[in-house]
């Protein structure tokens, strides 16, 4: 698996764009990327960013959740059908497409080659989201879904990337004693829901993850307990 760190920052002053940079193996790149999801045909200019969170937590459309402007705006944004009665097919296309653009192409083309490279070597690809601990409210640079990011032949969590998110905290990294064996708790979302007739989801990921721990688990390094349902305790 090869590593590439993409660097988010909030710009001084400004609250309706952001700094991104990058570094790979053509060096490092900056850019200065406007918010993804404005809307200018509201006054003073609406992010619907909560729009998109919204969004991405419904099963389907349902018109009482968004309010007029917003559908207008999704419709717009190709996110809903003309007829405001589903979500347009490709919406989650859509909104990765909308955030990769927004990185600029000299980020773009780090992560093409970056992606490249590890088709080649036959590895992996972990990009890395790096954020400030402080993250201005008018920004809010990590509400975003990256993990979305979607160039020109596909979501690149399908073309063998993974994600994953660091918050860059300032103070020091805590002194904890040295253990043994340390013991993981696996907690797996199945996102159903009885009362809608929604099923859970299979228990794909756990096992995945647990598959992937089972020899430091087999060797005493740690000790594995998967929660099978939520508790209050």
């Amino acid at each position: 698996m090869t590593l590439l760190e993409l660097r988010f920052y909030p710009i001084e002053g400004k609250q309706d764009c952001f700094k991104v940079s990058g570094s790979g193996s053509l060096g490092e790149v900056h850019h200065e990327a406007g918010l993804p999801f404005l809307d200018s045909e509201t006054p003073d200019v609406q992010d619907r960013r909560f729009t998109v969170v919204k969004i991405l937590e419904s099963t389907h459309f349902k018109e009482d959740n968004f309010s007029e402007d917003e559908q207008a705006w999704m419709v717009r944004e190709q996110l809903l059908l003309p007829k405001r009665n589903a979500f347009d097919p490709p919406y989650l296309a859509t909104i990765g497409r909308r955030l990769y653009q927004i990185l600029g192409q000299d980020i773009q083309q780090v992560i093409e080659t970056a992606v490249a490279e590890a088709k080649r070597d036959r590895i992996f690809l972990h990009i890395r989201l790096r954020f400030p601990a402080e993250d201005p409210k008018p920004v809010r640079i990590t509400d975003y879904p990256w993990e979305l990011l979607h160039n020109q032949y596909g979501f690149l969590a399908h073309q063998g990337v993974t994600f994953s998110r660091y918050i860059a905290y300032r103070s020091p990294r805590p002194n904890l004693p040295r253990v043994e064996r340390l013991n993981v708790l696996l907690i797996s979302s199945g996102a159903g829901d009885e009362r809608i007739g929604l099923k859970s989801l299979p228990a794909v990921e756990a096992d995945a993850i647990a598959n992937g721990l089972q020899q430091a688990q087999q060797k005493g390094k740690i000790q594995l307990e998967i929660l099978e349902s939520a508790t209050l305790k």
